[in-house]
């Protein structure tokens, strides 16, 4: 099992859409399992795909679609007629609203979001709604006419709207006291302004005001993580974009983003991505390149 590395075709809005052939040859290799943080929409425009989600089996058919969430693992494969599909990926933190109705840090935000559970869904039946506003993505897509890309992005915005009316994306749950979040929100701020540095649970305490055993347990109660681990996390969503980005050394990246040593950067970074950071900028590269097998 992989994580994919999604690289975006579109700058507005982050998404990656595109056309692709399915077929059985011992030439063709498809991905096998694999996950991604985006979401996966699958449109089967003409023929057969087979879908692989955890242990179940389903065969999509022309003119059937599949939402699949965020870090689901899952799998495409050719069945015995040749598919022609549509398939959009899309980091929908990139595109939903804000967790609450006041200013939440980047970082926090994202990572409630992506500790959100996800679901999949299958849109089966004839002229369905969800497949309907796919077929005109599709058809900008391949006619580009003038300012397509801005039909694209509203389309896009539909298709989210569909799967907020249809529950099958809710809004993100937050079970934090008002309190707790605005205390969260502040310490957010301040580790995303300081992580490049040596920055400590002592230095928190003293810029904060907030007592260092009840910053942990403000962190374990209500993200059920702790101070480090979500340090960690800020560093390499910090040294992710820097992977894909720059051609900067590992080594360099690692003090660039607070590390003590490239060895616990590597060690750390793994953790959270299941890959070592030089072969996660290379699983980019290479999917960035082929424009991405499913």
């Amino acid at each position: 099992m992989s994580k994919e590395i999604i690289s975006y075709n579109f700058t507005d809005p982050h998404t990656r859409i595109y056309n692709l052939e399915v077929f059985n040859s011992p030439q063709r290799k498809y991905r096998g399992e694999h996950f991604h943080r985006e979401a996966e929409i699958i449109l089967v425009l003409d023929g057969e795909i087979l879908l692989h989600i955890s242990n179940d089996k389903f065969a999509l058919r022309s003119g059937q679609s599949v939402f699949i969430g965020r870090n689901i693992i899952h799998t495409v494969l050719p069945s015995s007629q040749k598919a022609n599909i549509l398939i959009l990926q899309a980091p929908l933190s990139e595109i939903e609203e804000n967790v609450e109705a006041r200013s939440v840090d980047f970082s926090l935000k994202n990572y409630i979001l992506e500790n959100q559970p996800a679901n999949f869904h299958f849109f089966n039946e004839d002229g369905n709604e969800f497949s309907d506003i796919l077929y005109k993505i599709n058809e900008e897509l391949n006619q580009k006419t003038n300012h397509y890309e801005a039909y694209i992005k509203a389309y896009t915005l539909l298709l989210l709207a569909h799967l907020k009316r249809t529950g099958l994306i809710q809004k993100p749950v937050v079970s934090m006291s008002g309190r707790s979040l605005e205390k969260l929100n502040r310490i957010s701020e301040y580790i995303t302004q300081k992580h490049e540095t040596k920055l400590s649970l002592a230095d928190l305490e003293n810029e904060i005001k907030y007592n260092k055993f009840y910053i942990c347990k403000l962190f374990k109660l209500n993200l059920n993580t702790t101070f480090t681990e979500y340090l960690n996390y800020v560093r390499c969503k910090h040294a992710e974009r820097l992977l894909i980005s720059t051609d900067k050394k590992v080594s360099q990246i690692a003090d660039e983003t607070g590390f003590s040593s490239s060895q616990n950067f590597i060690k750390v970074f793994k953790e959270f991505y299941n890959c070592t950071p030089l072969k996660y900028k290379t699983m980019y590269q290479s999917d960035k390149d082929k424009g991405g097998l499913i």
